[in-house]
């Protein structure tokens, strides 16, 4: 049900490299405060055919809190004043690397809440994602549910 950690990475790279994921992403991101890692993780659950508890969802949202706030904003906020420096490319490069963390403290977290995963949810054959994680926490971010649709997009072209 949890995907590994390299699974995953592969999974969220194939989806932000599609048409407008990327765009759609940063958006939630920026102006909505959106973890986009956990937009992926639901996401991958969604197409799975997961859905997940409100206590997993509540532990997923605290593990990224603590990434997103205490750690990757600050890396973040410094690459971006870097940005047209010699340093940029490294810090990039840095910064994808806490991506990759922050995503693995997030697989970890559903691990350990599988058993908080309430039932499973059959996707339908029309449509590969099942359309509940990845709403739910964009509604809950107060993020309009049409970004999500270069992602759902994307999803069905993988």
């Amino acid at each position: 049900m949890v995907p590994s950690a390299t699974e995953f990475w592969q999974f969220s790279a194939s989806i932000y490299a599609e048409k407008g994921v990327k765009d759609a992403c940063l958006e939630a991101q920026d102006l909505y405060g959106a973890d986009v890692n956990l937009m992926l993780l639901h996401l991958w659950f969604d197409r799975s055919g997961v859905k997940v508890g409100e206590r997993s969802s509540l532990m997923l949202e605290a593990t990224s809190a603590t990434w997103q706030h205490d750690i990757l904003a600050a890396h973040r906020a410094r690459r971006r004043a870097a940005k047209g420096t010699d340093r940029y490319k490294a810090m990039l490069d840095e910064e994808l690397e806490l991506e990759k963390r922050a995503q693995a403290a997030l697989l970890e977290t559903a691990a350990h809440s599988l058993p908080l995963v309430q039932g499973t949810q059959a996707p339908s054959a029309a449509d590969t994602t099942a359309d509940n994680n990845c709403d739910a926490y964009m509604a809950s971010v107060g993020a309009p549910a049409s970004l999500l649709l270069p992602l759902k997009s994307a999803v069905r072209r993988i």
